[in-house]
């Protein structure tokens, strides 16, 4: 398994978030981020990166394996983020 995505997988599990969570979080469709999980695709977009790091609170280099640190965030991301995290949470067993 890659970095990438062994390390998604494995703070999906810390947040506790469905791969459908992290899909309406980070408004990476879930079909593309189901490709990345799951090794199917050869090459990942930049923007989708930069979209999930967002909506997880790391680096794309942490995402990459560059950083061994997780955590990243200004403070302005994380009031976004946070707020969406905090919706999801909230509608766990809507969704």
């Amino acid at each position: 398994m890659t970095d990438l995505a062994q390390r998604i997988k494995q703070l999906k599990d810390i947040r506790r978030l469905t791969s459908k969570q992290l899909s309406i979080l980070s408004g990476v469709p879930l079909g593309t981020l189901n490709k990345v999980l799951t090794e199917s695709t050869k090459s990942v977009k930049t923007e989708t990166l930069k979209k999930l790091a967002d909506a997880l609170s790391v680096s794309v280099a942490y995402l990459l394996g560059e950083e061994n640190e997780p955590v990243k965030k200004s403070v302005e991301n994380v009031k976004n983020t946070d707020l969406k995290y905090l919706f999801i949470i909230l509608c766990n067993g809507v969704l």
